[in-house]
């Protein structure tokens, strides 16, 4: 079984690399962070802690040329969801609204 840090070692990068750069982290899809309530969580935590944006790109469109001019919406953590059925449906109703999420402990 593989430990959180070796599965999403990407991210974990991506997050330090962001943070430099203070860009957004862009995905393309809730689930890209998780497989369950745990590894969705600890994601989204690690991403609060960084303190950057994240934009998830709604079903069926493509990235837009400028996400960095797209409305935030700021969402505690514990206001996303308590199961990871309700944390996907979360996020993706951001998504659908055109907006990303400012991630709050």
């Amino acid at each position: 079984m593989q430990t959180y840090q070796t599965k999403f070692s990407g991210l974990i990068e991506s997050l330090e690399h962001i943070k430099e750069t203070g860009a957004a982290l862009l995905i393309p899809r809730p689930e890209t962070l998780g497989d369950d309530y745990a590894e969705i969580m600890e994601s989204l935590t690690r991403i609060a802690a960084v303190g950057i944006p994240l934009l998830i790109i709604p079903r069926g469109q493509t990235p837009p040329p400028n996400p960095g001019g797209l409305p935030v919406l700021p969402r505690r953590l514990a206001e996303i969801g308590r199961s990871y059925e309700e944390v996907v449906r979360s996020l993706n109703q951001i998504a659908e609204q055109g907006a990303g999420v400012s991630l709050l402990p």
